[in-house]
């Protein structure tokens, strides 16, 4: 089978991507089932929480943490956990789940 030129290519970009995903998620914090004996050892920021810290959080994967970093950006910062409404995926059960996870703490602190 003869590829056709550029597949080579794309199937490289692919295979990039592909295997940065993984190395993102094998690098983060093992996603938590359910709610953790301590939720302290996985609390991340909402003010400050990267991509990165999002995505080690329970139901959060890669699309979803960069969403909360884009709206974030589009609307200035959170100031409450609620304002993670705003999120397209993110309902009242979802927000639920994430609150043990998520510090509330002012931007200054």
């Amino acid at each position: 089978m003869r590829l056709r030129p550029g597949t080579v290519g794309v199937l490289s970009a692919f295979l990039v991507l592909a295997s940065g995903f993984y190395l993102i998620k094998s690098s983060a914090h093992p996603p938590v089932r359910g709610r953790a004996a301590s939720p302290e050892a996985a609390v991340i920021s909402l003010h400050q929480a990267t991509a990165r810290d999002w995505f080690s959080l329970p139901g959060i994967g890669v699309v979803m943490a960069e969403r909360i970093i884009a709206k974030k950006k589009a609307t200035r910062g959170f100031y409450r956990i609620e304002d993670l409404l705003q999120v397209k995926g993110i309902g009242r059960r979802k927000l639920e789940r994430l609150r043990p996870w998520i510090d509330l703490k002012s931007k200054g602190d």
